[in-house]
């Protein structure tokens, strides 16, 4: 008798660790709300998920804004780890159908980092000025503003984009998987890039570059860079465009 009490307590527990483990479907509702969050001491921000990230530099003001539909509140996480502020849906969430709001406006002092994963979009509001930048971006995420710092560092992959204006000193990149840079408004004075699997780069180089490019890679510049090291296969090229 006590072998199958034991046996019906193993059991039933399996099932409720199981049901725990499946992923749960939302379908998103019509009505959109907006709830806020202050949490402050972050210089990071980490993204997963289909979120757009809007975000405004203040001196003054710090406020986080997540307009989502109303029945997809309780399954978005906003929390910060150490310095970095964590955006996310929880674990086993999946949403189908329906007209799925993930918005997040972040309104804060500086930021170093953003990390973005699996179709996010990130768009700075005002200017990012600071010292040091970098952006990691997988999964088709897009990145898109104004920057102006001494050192910017991206690393991007997986079909991911940088629309970036501005400037910096010295601009380190890796890209794969037929991820882009795009435009001419980004200028710096020295580049530094290792490409792999037709990446497109479009920017404006004042003094050096040094190329690594496979795959059919690309880099197109406009201003007075000179190429100082280039490595290229597959197809890839470096072509002055002025």
């Amino acid at each position: 008798m006590k072998t199958k009490s034991v046996l019906f307590v193993i059991l039933t527990m399996s099932v409720l660790f199981t049901a725990c483990d499946e992923d749960h479907s939302v379908i998103p509702s019509g009505n959109v709300t907006t709830v806020n969050k202050t949490i402050t001491g972050y210089t990071k921000v980490n993204v997963s998920g289909p979120f757009s990230l809007y975000v405004t530099f203040s001196n003054t003001d710090e406020i986080i804004e997540i307009e989502a539909n109303e029945n997809l509140h309780e399954f978005i996480i906003v929390e910060k780890q150490g310095d970095q502020l964590i955006i996310q849906l929880a674990n086993n969430v999946s949403i189908n159908g329906g007209n799925a709001v993930l918005n997040v406006y972040v309104t804060t002092k500086q930021l170093d980092a953003f990390y973005g994963v699996g179709a996010v979009k990130i768009q700075l509001q005002n200017d990012l000025l600071g010292d040091n930048l970098l952006v990691e971006l997988t999964g088709a995420s897009n990145f898109k503003g104004f920057v102006q710092v001494n050192q910017l560092s991206a690393k991007i992959t997986g079909a991911s984009i940088m629309d970036l204006t501005g400037n910096s000193d010295l601009f380190n990149m890796e890209a794969t998987g037929a991820s882009n840079l795009g435009g001419y408004d980004f200028e710096t004075n020295d580049f530094i890039a290792d490409l792999d699997g037709a990446c497109n780069i479009y920017l404006t180089v004042q003094q050096s570059l040094d190329v690594t490019a496979a795959g059919a890679s690309n880099v197109y510049y406009k201003g007075s860079g000179v190429i100082t090291d280039q490595n290229l296969s597959g197809g890839s090229k470096i072509v002055k465009m002025d």
